[in-house]
């Protein structure tokens, strides 16, 4: 298994072969979680915006580029008031 050293400022690089493993990327967060005296390291899972698809009816679907139109207008009436 693979070592990592801790820096002057507590920090650690994580190993490439770690980080492969775990699936994660930079700006990824780590949830770190103590058990019978182990230590756990978990990334934590953002929900994605495909995560939600179909969960919600929609009564007739748009693309992409008239929802961003729509979502710039709305923008720009929140701006006005």
């Amino acid at each position: 298994m693979p070592v990592a050293r801790i820096t002057s400022k507590g920090q650690i690089t994580i190993p490439k072969e770690v980080r492969e493993r775990l699936g994660v990327q930079p700006g990824d967060a780590l949830d770190f979680h103590f058990e019978a005296g182990r230590l756990e390291v978990r990334p934590v899972r953002r929900p994605r915006l495909a995560d939600f698809r179909g969960l919600f009816r929609v009564a007739h679907a748009r693309d992409f580029a008239e929802e961003r139109s729509l979502a710039r207008q709305a923008r720009g009436r929140r701006l006005a008031a």
